[in-house]
């Protein structure tokens, strides 16, 4: 009856911890989403409109060679910018609904160990009862 209870106690334990992990999971992976849906906005396309970052000989040589517009041009990389933003963000929400699923199948386990420890709290009261 001893053991019996200390494995009660040291599920239990496991339990109330593997509980605490599940909420701070949770907790992180709202706090993630939120920053995401903060910052999305700011990838590619604020590189690209940044002048610190262009390189003044690629519009020069692209207007001597008259190969290509630069208007052209800059349309072009606005929409590869945005396609690498939807690329990203899709990317990104497929992340965060795996981490959902995890975290759904990890409450469903929770869910059935507390079932399996409340089970077992009520034989072990039974099993107390005097006959």
């Amino acid at each position: 009856m001893l053991r019996k209870s200390k494995l009660d106690t040291s599920e239990k334990q496991m339990l109330v911890k593997e509980i605490k992990l599940s909420k701070a999971k949770r907790k992180q992976a709202e706090l993630e989403t939120e920053r995401w849906k903060c910052n999305r906005y700011i990838s590619f396309t604020h590189w690209y409109e940044n002048p610190e970052f262009r390189n003044e000989s690629d519009e020069y040589s692209f207007k001597e060679n008259g190969e290509l517009d630069m208007k052209q041009l800059e349309g072009w990389v606005r929409s590869e910018a945005e396609r690498y933003a939807a690329v990203i963000e899709q990317r990104h929400h497929l992340e965060i609904d795996a981490f959902i699923e995890q975290l759904r199948l990890k409450d469903e386990k929770l869910e059935t160990y507390r079932w399996r420890l409340l089970s077992m709290e009520i034989e072990s009261k039974a099993d107390r009862l005097p006959s």
